[in-house]
């Protein structure tokens, strides 16, 4: 392999997911090592990463990193994520005005469960509130002045001893004026809080909910991962360089990283990744560019993401809010959705169907294949339809993490699942059970994708499927077909993508501000001051290559009495006197349309945030996305069983099993194509070649599938009568309608003008039998869905009476009328 980036030193890019750590490590010549452990390792203990990194040197356990072997580490982590989920995080004194106790935790009184009868809300965080006198107006001045009492102070004083160790501050319009905000932050330092956050340096973006949420969070998970990370710097040594991957696809130092920027930090470094390899393997397949659809499957949760790779420009979309925990987070992440779905996900059976997940059964004790009694999860499935043979997976399991996968133990926990489901499914058998399993579990993410995707306006026709992560290969055929995808690549380390990306990412600031601003020629030189204001006050942290930055700009436009805001390009530099508004209206109106499906009134529009980007000019060292692949190392405890040059493949209650070629990626050629069915083994991952599918070998190792004809089937399905509904289908069933009624949901909201509509979401959307009968109902308005049945039925009926005409195709019935026994009108 030739030398691809020489460096003094090692470099090594880690995802710590929930299930596996993923470390990839460039050796100083340039070479390229990939080690797998697990997250959790009871029998173990210490950072995994750590003791990966130093078995890849050769370290002995313990063994601290000599100074100069590792020149840099690039870190992906969940562990602020982890505490927030697990409730993990420190206890949070909210300071917040007089009146406002209550606010946080009423929130915008979304529901998590519209149609639970019992609504249990999620409890993350411990807080204690105190209630602060000191009142500020709209526009920042001072209605009342901050009191600083000495009873504020003893009640700090008892929720310290209370074991409350940090301390988060949200005051009304501080982003306007943070004045108070300031005062309270100087008079808590001396107090001896772990961490005081004040809410306007974390976001400058108005309303106080999602802001002080944040600041909660911040203030409850930042100490949690101030001590990994430190733990982290202590076993590498003060000579390394370490820097962590933020949501937004950037790199941070520690020293400045806020924890609520690392809630998706795993998931962004598998998004740049993807992004990188999916452009350069176009190029090498000489195809157009063209939109890039992301799907990484993990061991406890899939994450999917939409990138327009038909753009010139890099600049990512990024959502400045999002929800965790029923919290909402005001921090800049690249778009991903994350379900549920992962290689651990449990799979049981309720009695009427046959559910995949939430649950995960995560490292510890895992699936039921890693022999510590784990439960039947998708994992198994594949299994045991020989999807993933065991002979594919490093002997890591058991007591003391040498031998390999159990199948034994997989077959048992089917025929437990095969059993309990006969009464409803007489016949089923284990096979049948894990095929529809892996049906429910593509659904769920079939559905994800177009959540993010064609529910936000973009075509996926002409996408390209990018699959990762370490179960992605076994799903990606299938999931293309039901999203009628064409094409889907996975790069020679798809199981490792995403620590794989981390070497590909850039080191940014971002920054912003609300200006609030009409949209008019004399407010472009105040957007402009105040973006020079923001690229002149980051400067310094950005180091010795900040002289002559990149600096992207984009605003946040909206339309006036709106909340939504869309992100449309600019340049700080100066244009001709209006040109400047005339562009952005039109780049407003554009993207609204494809948003949206109609062109709004652009004569009425507010700026409402300026973000700016900078990235040093002096570019990284050339990393995975440039180098010339070879053939990557796997590095471990122990290597693969030896493989056969054929595998047995379930292929569906007709075909049964059959053997089916299994290739390596390394004895294949640079345009050898393959046809399926086959199975191809790589570093860090199997992929399924499903029939009416060919591969073909691309020069940097990828490997092009291209789906020549393959009709969709349902390997669920029973063709054997049943005394019930047969408890596959019923639960596809009740996904792909549930599914059809959100997304009329979506698209209703998006075409509407009215604001009750599109932000409050009042309105009602459901799918109705031949009878009107309610089949599937989306999450929105109840109170409209009782009648809506009987406006439905009472429809019906008069179209039986004759006094109306009989429906056809692309007919549509409007109705207005309240009473059933009056005369509707259609």
């Amino acid at each position: 392999m030739q030398p691809a980036c020489p460096t003094p030193g090692w470099r090594f890019w880690i995802d710590r997911g929930g299930t596996f750590t993923d470390v990839v490590g460039c050796s100083p010549a340039g070479e390229l090592v990939v080690r797998k452990v697990l997250s959790v390792q009871a029998d173990c203990p210490g950072d995994p990463a750590v003791k990966a990194i130093g078995a890849v040197l050769g370290l002995a356990p313990g063994q601290p990193v000599p100074e100069g072997l590792v020149q840099e580490v690039r870190l992906g982590t969940t562990v602020a994520t982890n505490a927030l989920l697990e409730q993990r995080g420190a206890g949070v004194v909210l300071l917040i005005n007089r009146g406002f106790a209550d606010l946080l935790s009423i929130g915008d009184q979304h529901r998590p469960d519209l149609f639970a009868l019992a609504i249990e809300r999620p409890q993350p965080l411990r807080v204690r509130v105190l209630e602060v006198e000191g009142r500020l107006a709209v526009d920042g001045a001072e209605l009342e002045p901050l009191q600083l009492t000495e009873q504020l102070g003893q009640s700090l004083r008892r929720a310290q001893a209370d074991g409350f160790s940090s301390c988060a501050v949200a005051l009304l319009h501080s982003t306007r004026n943070p004045c108070h905000e300031q005062r309270l932050g100087d008079w808590l330092a001396p107090l001896g809080f772990g961490a005081v956050v004040l809410s306007h340096r974390l976001s400058s973006q108005p309303r106080l909910v999602p802001r002080g949420q944040t600041a909660l969070v911040e203030a409850a998970v930042a100490p949690v991962l101030g001590r990994y990370l430190r733990q982290v710097q202590l076993a590498l040594g003060p000579a390394t360089r370490l820097r962590v991957m933020c949501s937004s696809g950037t790199l941070a130092d520690p020293q400045e990283l806020l924890a609520k920027d690392t809630i998706l930090s795993g998931p962004a470094g598998g998004m740049v990744g993807a992004v990188a390899v999916a452009q350069r393997a176009l190029g090498l397949a000489g195809l157009p560019p063209q939109p890039i659809v992301g799907f990484d499957m993990g061991g406890t949760s899939t994450d999917v993401f939409h990138f327009d790779g038909r753009r010139g420009d890099l600049a990512w979309e990024r959502s400045p809010c999002t929800e965790i925990v029923g919290l909402q987070l005001q921090a800049p992440m690249l778009p991903i959705h994350s379900v549920a779905a992962g290689g651990g996900s449990i799979l049981r059976f309720d009695g009427q169907r046959l559910l995949v997940g939430p649950a995960s059964a995560g490292a510890d004790p895992g699936p039921a294949a890693y022999r510590r009694g784990g439960p039947a999860t998708i994992t198994d499935a594949n299994l045991l339809l020989g999807r993933l043979p065991i002979a594919a997976l490093p002997a890591v399991f058991g007591p003391t993490a040498d031998q390999p996968a159990d199948g034994e133990a997989v077959r048992q926990r089917f025929s437990e699942l095969a059993t309990s489901m006969a009464a409803a499914a007489p016949g089923i058998t284990p096979e049948r059970v894990a095929a529809g399993a892996l049906q429910i579990a593509v659904e769920t993410m079939a559905e994800a994708l177009r959540r993010i995707s064609i529910q936000r306006g973009h075509d996926l026709r002409e996408a390209l499927l990018v699959s990762f992560g370490g179960a992605g290969g076994q799903h990606a055929c299938r999931l293309a077909e039901l999203l009628g995808l064409q094409r889907v690549l996975l790069h020679p380390l798809a199981g490792a993508l995403s620590a794989y990306g981390l070497g590909m990412a850039e080191q940014a600031r971002l920054l912003e501000c609300s200006p609030r601003l009409p949209l008019r020629p004399a407010s472009l030189p105040l957007l402009r001051q105040q973006g020079a204001e923001l690229v002149a006050g980051a400067l310094a942290g950005l180091g010795p290559s900040a002289m002559s930055p990149r600096v992207g700009v984009r605003l946040e436009i909206r339309a006036a009495g709106s909340e939504q805001g869309l992100e449309v390009g600019w340049s700080l530099q100066e244009s001709r006197a209006g040109a400047g508004v005339a562009e952005l209206q039109e780049a407003f109106a554009e993207s609204y349309q494809q948003r949206y499906g109609y062109r709004p009134g652009v004569d009425d529009l507010i700026v409402e945030r300026l973000l700016v980007e900078l990235t040093p000019a002096t570019p990284v060292p050339p990393a995975a996305g440039s180098m010339p692949m070879g053939s990557p190392r796997l590095d471990g405890p122990a290597g693969r069983p030896p493989l056969a040059q054929a595998s047995r493949l379930w292929l569906g209650e007709e075909a049964g099993w059959q053997a089916v070629p299994l290739w390596l990626r390394s004895q294949l050629q640079p345009g050898q194509r393959l046809e399926g069915p086959a199975l191809v083994l790589d570093l860090t991952t199997t992929t399924v070649l499903e029939p009416g599918w060919q591969a073909q070998l691309l020069a940097d190792g990828a490997l092009l599938l291209e789906r020549l004809a393959s009709p969709l089937a349902c390997p669920g399905a029973s063709a054997r009568p049943a005394v019930g509904p047969d408890p596959t289908l019923l639960e596809l069933y009740n996904h792909r309608f549930s599914a059809i009624a959100e997304q009329m949901g979506v698209r209703l909201q998006q075409s509407a003008r009215s604001v009750n509509i599109r932000e409050r979401l009042d309105f009602s959307c459901a799918l109705f039998d031949g009878a009107g009968r309610l089949v599937a109902n989306a999450p929105h308005i109840p109170v409209h869905l009782g009648s809506m049945g009987d406006s439905v039925a009472s429809l019906l009926e008069a179209i039986a009476r004759g006094d109306r005409p009989p429906l056809a195709p692309g007919d549509v019935v409007l109705s207005n009328n309240p009473y059933k026994d009056r005369k509707s009108v259609v």
